[in-house]
């Protein structure tokens, strides 16, 4: 994995992927020509109980690369959660203060991972797997803040104009695609969800 070093729409899944996608209490795991990704909005990286389900479900899924994301934690005390989770290679976008965070970890005997760019909001990387095609993937923790989303929609729809190979974006994206996931909502919500839709 290429590792830079700490760095202040949907899912779509292509259709001749071959994919399977498990959700449960906000995580998923997404199978990708044999190779499992699970992203996690953790929401708190640092407690005892959490670091034990993530490992638990990392032994029952056994994903080449993990995501995390909204980690809360950062620096010294988020190193040293990384090294508890065991993977080889690993990535992290930090927190910014209790805000934000994204962790990408691999398996290197698996794949192969090169970030091909970090962001605050999300991190794109190229994967390779021997016998097959190398991938793109674009691992998202949106802004509450409806300005920013705008700024992260727009780039990510200038990177898909661009982008030759499959590509997956997966994760919290604070936003939905109709009102019918939401308790309340009007005209300016509708355009947003329709906005995100598309």
């Amino acid at each position: 994995m290429t590792r830079p070093g700490p760095q202040d729409p949907a899912l779509r899944i292509p259709s001749r992927m071959n994919t399977n996608l498990l959700t449960k209490g906000g995580r998923e795991t997404v199978s990708v020509h044999a190779c499992k990704l699970m992203v996690w909005n953790i929401q708190e990286a640092g407690s005892s109980k959490t670091i034990n389900i993530l490992k638990e479900h990392i032994r029952l899924h056994m994903p080449s690369i993990v995501a995390i994301i909204k980690t809360h934690i950062y620096r010294t005390r988020a190193q040293t959660v990384c090294d508890k989770i065991g993977f080889g290679g690993n990535f992290r976008v930090e927190a910014r203060g209790f805000q934000g965070g994204i962790w990408i970890f691999c398996k290197l005997e698996d794949v192969e991972v090169d970030i091909i760019h970090a962001h605050e909001h999300y991190v794109t990387m190229e994967i390779k797997q021997r016998r097959h095609l190398k991938w793109v993937c674009t691992v998202v923790y949106a802004s509450p803040h409806v300005q920013m989303r705008e700024i992260l929609w727009a780039e990510l729809q200038q990177f898909a104009s661009q982008c030759t190979h499959l590509w997956l974006i997966a994760g919290d994206f604070n936003e939905t695609i109709n009102l019918k996931e939401r308790n309340h909502g009007g005209p300016d919500m509708l355009t947003r969800c329709t906005r995100f839709k598309h």
